[in-house]
């Protein structure tokens, strides 16, 4: 079984100022500082067992800087695979990261400004290669570092992406992210049912049991933030669940 069949559980890192950090909903007001090291940590996820990380320039997606020679050094220097998000605003930065080893990009701002982008890089990289971020809040997705509200809903964005060639999607419950407050399963298992695309769920996840559920929806995996760095649960402990398919 290849990446793009299994469920996957991806963690991820989110960069302000090269350092590792996780928000609340998108908040710089609520950040909570882990590591100096972001390749230590890319390390330390990958010896636990992650074929795949999940990396965000925050500082990009948010236009207050950028940590891309950071991401250049952890695409170089660290053993893991990297899906890389986050202020990806044209398709040449997108192409750059690509050509420089990322095993994915993911776009948001830059797939709603510019569809026919979209289908140009699944064209020319692949569909496993390209991700549409459907970052939503309140039910409509929102762009531009979660500060811009658009007119689409997320079904009506997905079907949209999906007649474009897009079958990656991730996501991310804006009003959830970093809350441990438990996952949207109602809204992934509204755009979980086609069998042709694979969503990947982010967004509140607190327990090894609310992965299992996600699976149980038919995400196709999750990204796990504030619950691994907090201790509320390991990458191993996650597989063995989702292996097994035992609740708590």
């Amino acid at each position: 079984m290849n990446m793009s069949e299994q469920f996957e559980i991806i963690p991820a890192i989110d960069l302000i100022d090269g350092k590792v950090i996780r928000l609340r909903e998108g908040n710089l007001s609520h950040l909570t500082h882990y590591s100096d090291d972001a390749i230590a940590t890319a390390e330390r996820w990958r010896q636990q067992g992650a074929d795949l990380i999940h990396v965000v320039d925050i500082d990009r997606a948010l236009g207050r800087g950028e940590n891309q020679q950071l991401i250049n050094d952890l695409l170089r220097k660290a053993s893991a695979s990297f899906q890389i998000a986050g202020g990806i605003r044209t398709k040449e930065m997108a192409e750059d990261l690509l050509q420089k080893g990322a095993e994915r990009v993911v776009l948001g701002t830059l797939a709603f400004s510019n569809p026919t982008v979209i289908s140009q890089l699944v064209k020319e990289y692949g569909e496993d290669r390209v991700l549409v971020a459907l970052d939503y809040k309140m039910g409509n997705v929102m762009v531009g570092g979660w500060l811009k509200r658009t007119k689409f809903r997320t079904k009506e964005a997905l079907d949209l992406f999906m007649e474009r060639g897009v079958k990656r999607f991730l996501l991310t419950s804006v009003d959830r992210d970093g809350s441990l407050l438990g996952p949207d399963l109602v809204g992934i298992r509204s755009l979980t049912r086609n069998k042709d695309m694979k969503v990947l769920a982010s967004g509140g996840i607190r327990s090894s049991s609310d992965v299992l559920e996600l699976k149980r929806a038919e995400a196709g995996g999750v990204v796990l933030g504030k619950s691994l760095y907090e201790g509320r649960i390991t990458l191993q402990e996650v597989k063995k669940k989702i292996l097994h398919g035992v609740t708590e």
